[in-house]
């Protein structure tokens, strides 16, 4: 059985996820942050093993903790690439190519059982926002934004209706747009 436990990062309108298997005793973290003490913390409090830590993408707003947890907790901080699949005890990641707020940015399709259960979106989907395409310079903010569309609508269209979204970027981020 899976789980995900949120660890927010209110200061900054982010928040990270540790997912686990818990029947398995293993876990991995997405988007970390740098201080890398509250995942440790609460893989010691839930009996598991730290085997992955994956990000969605290079983040303007904070420092990533991977390199951290890989010295650690010996985390594997390969990159995943698009269309490739991560096994952590039973549950399967695969990383989904969804750019528009960076070029490369990546989510994550969690499934269990062969069923798609949930989607770590980083900045490619929002609650109430659009992840801003702006950041890396004006030069780039259309290309993104075109992209951000096509991910919405192209790349993540097949997704089941009852899928958890669970987005690293949320209120008061400076990543999302507010609607703008």
């Amino acid at each position: 059985m899976y789980t995900v436990e949120a660890v927010p990062a209110r200061e900054l309108g982010n928040t990270s996820f540790l997912v686990a298997d818990t029947d398995r005793g293993v876990g991995l973290v997405i988007d970390p942050l740098r201080d890398i003490e509250r995942y440790l913390k609460l893989a010691s409090d839930l009996n598991l093993k730290l085997t992955h830590a994956l990000d969605t993408h290079l983040h303007n707003d904070y420092v990533s903790g991977r390199r951290e947890l890989a010295a650690e907790a010996g985390a594997n901080i390969d990159e995943l690439e698009p269309g490739a699949d991560l096994n952590v005890g039973a549950i399967s990641i695969r990383a989904i190519h969804t750019p528009g707020h960076t070029p490369e940015h990546r989510a994550y399709l969690l499934t269990e059982g062969g069923r798609a259960r949930a989607l770590f979106s980083g900045g490619a989907v929002m609650l109430g926002a659009v992840a801003r395409t702006d950041l890396l310079g004006p030069h780039l903010a259309v290309h993104l934004a075109l992209e951000a569309l096509s991910t919405l609508h192209v790349r993540l269209r097949g997704l089941p209706d009852e899928i958890r979204v669970f987005p690293t970027h949320g209120g008061g981020s400076f990543c999302g747009t507010g609607g703008r």
